[in-house]
């Protein structure tokens, strides 16, 4: 006969680790998820600074509206520095750096054609 005293426990202890791991691996896809939300919300974000500084340059560019060369513009999780220089006669050069989330700068550069008075070039640095 078989003794079976001792199976129930072995086999006890494998079933639990067994769910422990699939715990484990479940708890491991959730942290995964949330961190790539979290990631695509700040660049989101960012993305949309950068476009409210831009569209917001851009008019005041087209309707001689620049008080100066240097400025600031804050939002509610960061701001934008930008400075406007003349690239040549035709465009202007408008150098943009975001601080974001106490997150490392992120840089980026526009170029406004002052003859068809909008931007004509977006190039983000990052």
């Amino acid at each position: 006969m078989l003794n079976e005293r001792g199976f129930i426990y072995p086999l006890s202890l494998c079933i639990y680790l067994l769910f422990i791991q699939f715990l484990l691996l479940l708890y491991d896809v959730y942290q995964n998820k949330k961190a790539i939300e979290v990631e695509a919300t700040h660049s989101i974000i960012q993305e949309y600074y950068f476009l409210s500084v831009i569209k917001e340059v851009e008019n005041q560019l087209a309707h001689n509206e620049i008080a100066s060369s240097k400025g600031i513009y804050s939002f509610i999780n960061g701001e934008v520095h930008y400075t406007i220089n003349s690239s040549s006669t035709q465009e202007y050069k408008i150098d943009y750096k975001l601080y974001h989330f106490n997150k490392k700068a992120v840089s980026g550069t526009s170029y406004f054609n002052k003859e068809q008075n909008r931007m004509v070039k977006w190039v983000e640095i990052n």
